[in-house]
C-alpha cells in the first residue's frame, strides 16, 4: 500500500464519519453516543509522514506519536521505520506481557515472526503505524503539543 492510497483511504473514512454524523442529526431515531464526552483523537497524515522523515534523517526506528488515557487503558500510536534486514540480530526478539501491539503496514513489507516477535527479513524497508493497547498504563502519555515539540527538534543522541 502506498502513501497516496493511505491518504485516500483516510479521506474516505473521514468523509464517511462526517456524512454519518450529518445523517444522525437529520434522523433523531439513529443510535446516539453512550457518553457526552467521548474523546476522539485525530492525527493528520502530514504529522505521521513527518515522523517517517525524521526516522530516516536521524536514523530512528520506533517513535511514539501519541499516548492517550482512554479511561481503563492507555492507547499508544507510534510510527516505525525499519531499514533493510538480511537476518535478525542475535537476541533481538521483542517480548512484552503488559502491552499488545497492532501493526498497520503503510509501505513496503517484511517478515514478522512469532509472539515473541522480530523481523527476520526486510528487503528494502518497512514503515508501519503501531497501535499499543496498554491496560496497565505503563507507557507515558504524549499529547499533540508534545508530539509537535518532539518533531521540531533533532533527536537527543545517547539518551
Amino acid at each position: 500500500m502506498n502513501m497516496k492510497a493511505t491518504a485516500s483511504t483516510a479521506a474516505a473514512l473521514a468523509f464517511a464519519l462526517v456524512n454519518a454524523g450529518a445523517q444522525a442529526q437529520v434522523n433523531p431515531t439513529d443510535p446516539q453516543p453512550t457518553c457526552t464526552m467521548c474523546p476522539g483523537t485525530y492525527i493528520p497524515l502530514a504529522e505521521l509522514e513527518s515522523y517517517t522523515k525524521k526516522a530516516i534523517a536521524e536514523k530512528l526506528v520506533d517513535q511514539q506519536v501519541r499516548d492517550i488515557d482512554i479511561g481503563k487503558s492507555n492507547i499508544g500510536i507510534g510510527m516505525v521505520h525499519r531499514g533493510r534486514l538480511e537476518k535478525p540480530a542475535p537476541n533481538s526478539v521483542a517480548e512484552h506481557d503488559q502491552i499488545s501491539e497492532v501493526y498497520h503496514i503503510i509501505s513496503e513489507s517484511g517478515t514478522l515472526a512469532g509472539t515473541g516477535h522480530w523481523f527476520t527479513r526486510i528487503d528494502d524497508h518497512i514503515d508501519y503505524l503501531m497501535i499499543r493497547i496498554d491496560p496497565d498504563k505503563v507507557t507515558p502519555l504524549k499529547s499533540e503539543a508534545q508530539s509537535k515539540e518532539y518533531l521540531s527538534k533533532p533527536a537527543r543522541w545517547g539518551n
